[in-house]
């Protein structure tokens, strides 16, 4: 899962401080993957990546209807093609599942850019769009604005509440091999079909594949069958109510993505040339390249125009809270008397002047960064003080050897705050970009929190009260 050799990149970023070691294949990072990490190659062996249980990889919580930004690094590849696919969580190593539920189709990326890309490579992040901007699906007003490294989507309105594996399958570049790449949703809010109605009835799967991957560059990797012969559309609605829409992009262009403040980019560590990355780019000011959130202005800023202007929420994968002050006007008078004293006896009033000054409050968008998933799973204080605040990115040891259970290495620990967990990986100072192993935070599902077993395993368990949650209950 990891890749596998982390000396190999930091002898590389050594050697001059210029050049890295170029990942193999890509991943998603928008929304996070079941496998962020700063040191990984791309997994072959699909469905999705290899993990030990759904229950330790990141959450993204959305709503039915919502519009979901789904973004990759380049990884100094040019050229190919993407399908996306959404299965329910329990058939998510079931591959025949994912072909059979396809959401869109669209192209892995380009660098369109004079004298930018050849013969399928280009220096990450390739002119990949930046975190706050997402498509618009304007192809007039912008011809590469389907090879931007990434996509959008509308969050499909017929589910039941639960959670869901939203799957990406790639070719690129130059490379021979499909790579996936899965990510773990939980979508509340939907309007399932009622029982023992076919939900192929209430929306019927088009019969060709949605999505613009029909005019994409394409290098000398496999062709876009490979992704699509056996592929079929699913049965998705994508509206609600008097908001329906017809399509998985009929809102595109003005429906602004819950997640648009997630940069795909992530990182200049994974390109070919950190030198030239950081010199074209601020993709080396992500404060962190396994969670990449930046702060966008109150309206996320589009590639083109007519994208929509409501700003995009943050979503619930251990990121960010946004809170955004309401403009006010508060108008104060003030009325001044302005008394005279002549040779006359009696004082005389010169004149009454009354002063109207108006202040107005401006739109202010503040982000806080915060160790916990939305909804948070709150553990019960006593449990909670069972386990150490652990602060990200604070250092850690990495375990290479097994543990006393035979299992190990354990890298996971529950962590006493947001009822989440740690994990011990390779992580990058954003000051310096020096590489080391540091705590990652992650969020448990809604309704669950972390617990630690008897023999040093942890896992987000169904909240209980059991002391320590180190017994069953």
């Amino acid at each position: 899962m990891l890749a596998p050799s982390i000396a190999t990149v930091l002898v590389a970023l050594a050697a001059a401080g210029t050049v890295a070691a170029s990942p193999m294949g890509s991943w998603m990072t928008c929304p996070p993957s079941f496998a962020p990490s700063l040191v990984r190659n791309g997994t072959t062996l699909g469905p999705c990546e290899d993990v030990v249980s759904l229950e330790h990889v990141p959450v993204t919580a959305l709503t039915a209807g919502d519009r979901l930004k789904v973004g990759w690094p380049s990884n100094n590849y040019g050229g190919g093609y993407v399908r996306l696919a959404l299965v329910p969580a329990a058939q998510a190593t079931n591959a025949t599942a994912f072909e059979n539920a396809v959401l869109k189709t669209t192209c892995f990326g380009v660098d369109a850019r004079t004298g930018a890309y050849a013969f399928g490579t280009c220096v990450h992040p390739c002119n990949g769009r930046e975190g706050c901007a997402y498509p618009s699906g304007n192809l007039t007003a912008d011809p590469t604005d389907s090879e931007r490294y990434d996509t959008s989507l509308t969050v499909p309105t017929n589910l039941q509440d639960g959670q869901y594996v939203l799957q990406w399958a790639a070719v690129m570049g130059n490379n021979p091999s499909t790579f996936y790449s899965c990510s773990l949703l939980n979508i509340t809010g939907g309007t399932p079909p009622a029982v023992g109605m076919d939900a192929n009835a209430a929306c019927p799967a088009p019969t060709e594949l949605p999505g613009s991957a029909t005019n994409c560059t394409q290098a000398y990797g496999p062709e876009r069958t490979v992704l699509t012969a056996n592929a079929r559309a699913g049965s998705f609605c994508y509206g609600l109510g008097a908001n329906n829409v017809s399509s998985i992009d009929a809102d595109i262009a003005t429906a602004v993505p819950v997640n648009a403040d997630c940069d795909p980019r992530a990182t200049c560590a994974w390109s070919s040339s950190v030198t030239t990355c950081n010199a074209t780019t601020t993709a080396n000011l992500i404060p962190d390249p396994l969670n990449p959130v930046v702060k966008c202005p109150t309206t996320p800023l589009p590639t083109t125009t007519g994208t929509g202007t409501t700003a995009g929420r943050s979503t619930a994968v251990t990121m960010t809270t946004t809170t955004t002050t309401t403009t006010t006007t508060t108008t104060t008078t003030t009325t001044t008397t302005t008394t005279t004293t002549t040779a006359d006896p009696e004082p005389t009033t010169a004149a009454t002047t009354t002063t109207t000054t108006t202040k107005e409050t401006v739109p202010e968008t503040t982000t806080t960064t915060t160790t916990s998933a939305e909804p948070s799973s709150t553990m019960p204080a006593a449990v909670a003080s069972c386990y150490p605040a652990i602060t990200a990115g604070s250092r850690c040891t990495q375990q290479t050897e097994p543990g006393a259970n035979g299992i190990g290495p354990i890298n996971d620990v529950c962590s006493g705050v947001g009822g989440g967990y740690a994990t011990c990986a390779w992580t990058q100072d954003p000051a310096t970009g020096e590489i080391y192993t540091g705590w990652v935070l992650r969020g448990c599902a809604p309704g669950t929190a972390c617990r630690t077993f008897d023999d040093g395993t942890m896992a987000c368990d169904w909240i209980r009260n059991s002391p320590c949650y180190n017994t069953a209950a």
